[in-house]
């Protein structure tokens, strides 16, 4: 059987800037994609992206939802002091196919 092939969907994206309130270089990661390391500190997800955000709350592994058309100016400040593990970015029609590894059943 051939690979399942990921194809970028021009409106599943995430946008991260290097610093707070938008400010710095803008990079943009078309999905469906997972991303090992997130770090930046301004985030705008694309208008048919769903970015799922692994995070450390002390102890605890948390899974945080980020909607499509979500815009936030300082994402370390919004998620309350939990440091980000990772991230993935998918099409909420289609996340059951591109979900973290994690997750799939």
């Amino acid at each position: 059987m051939p690979p399942i092939t990921r194809r970028a969907d021009k409106e599943c994206w995430l946008g991260v800037y290097e610093s707070s309130y938008f400010s710095g270089k803008l990079r943009r990661f078309f999905g469906p994609t997972e991303l090992p390391r997130l770090s930046g500190g301004s985030v705008i997800v694309g208008p048919k992206a769903k970015v799922q955000v692994v995070a450390r709350r002390g102890q605890k592994v948390v899974m945080i939802d980020l909607k499509p058309n979500r815009v936030i100016a300082d994402l370390t400040l919004s998620l309350r002091g939990a440091q980000i593990h990772s991230a993935s970015v998918f099409h909420p029609s289609k996340s059951a196919l591109f979900a973290p590894k994690s997750r799939r059943q």
